[in-house]
């Protein structure tokens, strides 16, 4: 199964695919409004991210336009958690605005967030382990794996 996401202004819809390994597989009938399932984005949304884990939940991540971030899921049964959850409540506030993010899955059933900060060369990075806790604190990738080369990072992507 895969699943997708699309955002038209701040409304957000899901779809699935039911891949069964033919060109033919068959889609979900229709878009669903995430909005109805979780409620309104907590502020103006800028960017999306979403990935699935290896429990086949789908997780959503939004970035709003005051540079937050909120975080809500699609459990693999197809039931949504009816919340957006502040990332920062959990991991803190980034000591720069955000300028780009990036997540994605981990194969320890995690899911992670990147982001990109306002000097355009630091990257944090927080984990929600499948238990639904979270990182407590950003940790600092380039801390990690050094410096990224010269010149402006300006867009992150994650697997």
């Amino acid at each position: 199964m895969s699943q997708w996401v699309a955002r038209i202004g701040d409304v957000l819809y899901h779809t699935v695919r039911m891949d069964n390994g033919s060109d033919n597989a068959p889609w979900q009938h229709g878009w669903g409004n995430v909005m109805s399932q979780v409620g309104n984005a907590p502020a103006p949304i800028a960017q999306i991210g979403c990935g699935a884990d290896t429990a086949g939940n789908l997780q959503i991540v939004i970035c709003t336009g005051i540079g937050k971030l909120f975080h809500t899921l699609r459990h693999a049964d197809g039931t949504w958690q009816n919340f957006w959850g502040d990332v920062f409540a959990h991991s803190g506030t980034p000591p720069q605005a955000i300028i780009d993010m990036a997540c994605g899955p981990g194969t320890d059933n995690t899911f992670q967030i990147a982001i990109l900060l306002e000097d355009g060369k630091t990257v944090l990075h927080t984990v929600r382990n499948g238990d639904g806790s979270w990182q407590k604190a950003w940790g600092n990738v380039n801390g990690h794996v050094g410096n990224l080369p010269s010149g402006t990072v300006v867009e992150l992507a994650g697997a």
